[in-house]
């Protein structure tokens, strides 16, 4: 049998997709807690110049 030394492009390409599909699923997770967390972080900002 012959010894693998390295991985085939073909792997590499499968191992990028996946990585790929991961981050994006975590992006698609987190973008409601981040914008909720700037609206927190604004409110109070923003609420002497309404009041104003």
């Amino acid at each position: 049998m012959r010894a693998r030394g390295a991985f085939t492009l073909v792997e590499l390409l499968v191992v990028i997709a996946i990585l790929a599909l991961l981050a994006a699923i975590i992006f698609a997770v987190q973008a409601p807690a981040r914008e909720k967390t700037r609206l927190d972080l604004c409110q109070p900002l923003v609420s002497p110049v309404l009041e104003g």
